[in-house]
Parts: structure tokens; C-alpha cells; sequence
């Protein structure tokens, strides 16, 4: 089976460890976004929980912040710990542009 990649983090999901991500939260969007196909990704569980109901912009602008946090204060397995740890350090080169997967846009143009 294929390694999965996190759509938060950039980087390979551990077997057990994936997530459905909906990257424009069901609380935030209409249902027309939220079910399409294109809002769904790969994200490891525990990052995943990181980005709660935030928007995939505001995420990104407070991502260590919100990953620190829970390093510090969330229990979780210690191999989830290491993961977040890893997120962080990958941040520094791989920063994707979350406004390029933004579906709000394209339905607006829909309309």
C-alpha cells in the first residue's frame, strides 16, 4: 500500500495514523464545499486535531503555535509527540500556499 502524505505537514503518514482532513471545516463552509472530493485530503490524526475547526489560512499562520501547544500541553503516544515535533522542522521547507486549495474561490466562481 501507498504511503500517505499530510496535507498539514508535507510529510508521510505512518500506517494507522491517517485522517480524512477537510481542509475548509464543515463548521466554517457550506455543505457544497465541505462534501466535494477536492476538500478532502490525508492528515495525520494527531495534526489533524491540531487544526480543529480552523481555516486552512488561519492554520498556517498560527501552525507552531498551535503544534507547540499541544507537544506541550495534549497527552498523546509518544510517537505522536515525535510526529508534531517532525511537522514543525519540516515547516521550514515545505510551506504550501493554502489559498491555492481553497474551495470557497472556486464555488464562488460557480455561482
Amino acid at each position: 500500500m501507498a504511503q500517505k502524505t499530510c496535507i498539514l505537514c508535507g510529510l508521510e503518514i505512518p500506517p494507522g495514523k491517517e485522517n480524512r482532513e477537510h481542509f475548509m471545516p464543515r463548521s466554517r463552509t457550506i455543505k457544497a464545499i465541505w462534501n466535494d472530493p477536492r476538500n478532502i485530503f490525508w492528515a495525520h490524526y494527531m495534526l489533524n486535531a491540531v487544526k480543529a475547526d480552523y481555516l486552512p489560512c488561519e492554520f498556517f499562520e498560527m501552525k507552531y503555535d498551535l503544534t507547540y501547544n499541544a507537544i506541550k500541553h495534549w497527552r498523546m503516544p509518544p510517537e505522536d509527540r515525535e510526529f508534531l515535533a517532525r511537522a514543525i522542522k519540516n515547516w521550514d521547507v515545505w510551506n504550501p500556499n493554502p489559498c491555492a486549495l481553497c474551495l470557497a474561490k472556486c464555488h464562488d466562481k460557480q455561482k
